[in-house]
């Protein structure tokens, strides 16, 4: 894939990044004009523009050419300003402490701090992270290397991850629970004796509902029928039987 702009892609890349490329796709071995001749057709037509503007000479080494470039895009790194960007990194709202550490490693490359980077590192990671109880406690810690610092954070996050876990969980427990209670206020009822009906007696209610509403449509029937035929009113004597019926199931449900 061929950037359009050496000058935008030379900051992503830079020359570890080209070295990168070459070992990972094994051209390593490849003769010295070969791995330029890679590396130009991989950056594309603007760079080979720029790469005939350098002083070619017979035998010239790739890690040559890469230098080539790098001044070319780099030619006054303001290092203030880049030292600026770092000391103001802090880690972002919902940012992992891994991706905060990486972002600090890549912006401390162009602020030449020498053998002190790691130290500096360990500096702003205290600073920087969004986890105050930890910048109360690693400052107390007795050689507090990179590593260690590192280690701290991650133990810290992973732990914070665990308690989130178990706190969604005891929240939806207790969300089950209140919606069980509800239930269990719905269905109660008081009967006609003033005994409070639970869970249970379920059974028993839809039964005496049911039987209840039998009992009604009976009723209703034989109001209907009251000045009706002989016939009719035999028919109903059956019916009349089929209510005492139920009335003896109503009783046995109480």
């Amino acid at each position: 894939m061929k950037c359009d702009s050496p000058l935008e892609m030379w900051p992503r890349i830079g020359k570890d990044g080209c070295s990168n490329f070459m070992l990972a796709s094994e051209k390593n071995s490849k003769p010295e004009n070969v791995k330029i001749a890679i590396l130009l057709n991989l950056f594309g037509d603007e760079d080979v523009a720029i790469y005939n503007t350098f002083k070619n000479t017979e035998g010239e080494q790739l890690e040559e050419v890469l230098q080539c470039f790098e001044e070319h895009c780099n030619p006054h790194q303001n290092v203030v300003f880049q030292r600026y960007k770092f000391f103001s990194c802090k880690q972002r709202e919902g940012q992992t402490f891994d991706n905060y550490l990486t972002q600090l490693k890549t912006l401390v490359i162009t602020c030449d701090f020498g053998n002190q980077q790691e130290s500096l590192i360990r500096d702003r990671i205290v600073l920087g992270i969004n986890d105050s109880s930890l910048q109360e406690r690693m400052p107390r810690e007795h050689s507090l290397a990179l590593q260690k610092a590192a280690e701290f954070v991650r133990a810290a996050e992973a732990s914070k991850e665990q308690f989130q876990s178990l706190k969604g969980f005891a929240s939806s427990s207790c969300v089950s629970a209140v919606k069980h209670r509800c239930l269990k206020r719905t269905i109660k009822r008081t009967n006609p004796v003033g005994r409070l009906m639970t869970v249970k007696s379920v059974d028993v209610i839809i039964k005496r509902v049911t039987a209840l509403r039998i009992v009604k449509h009976a009723q209703s029937a034989k109001r209907k029928i009251d000045s009706q035929s002989a016939v009719e009113r035999k028919i109903f004597k059956n019916l009349n039987i089929k209510i005492i019926i139920v009335n003896c199931s109503l009783n046995l449900c109480q």
